[in-house]
């Protein structure tokens, strides 16, 4: 059977902030990443969901990154990956970048 977005958004947001404990309040970067097989509409949603769980954990999600970037040949899925963000961080996220995988500011 599948489940929704919603569920499994929770089982796997709760083993991320699990495993952060106190440390995950406060600014933060949300990285959902698709397999290569799963449409951006998809990620999307996932990510619609995922935020709404960390912000009731006390998660601001001030800068994300949605789509497949690291994959293996168009398997279904998506991993989660939150990044707490201290003002340090968030300049070197900010940084310009050009690579053959991300670009901005630049």
């Amino acid at each position: 059977a599948l489940k929704s977005a919603d569920a499994i958004a929770e089982e796997v947001c709760a083993a991320i902030a699990g495993d952060l404990g106190d440390r995950a309040k406060g600014p933060a970067l949300l990285f959902v990443n698709g397999f290569g097989g799963t449409p951006s509409m998809e990620l999307y949603l996932m990510y619609n969901s995922a935020r709404i769980i960390f912000e009731k954990h006390g998660v601001t999600i001030v800068r994300s990154l949605v789509g497949s970037y690291v994959t293996s040949l168009d398997m279904a899925g998506c991993s989660i990956t939150l990044t707490m963000l201290d003002d340090e961080m968030t300049k070197l996220w900010d940084a310009p970048v050009h690579t053959a995988a991300l670009r901005w500011g630049i």
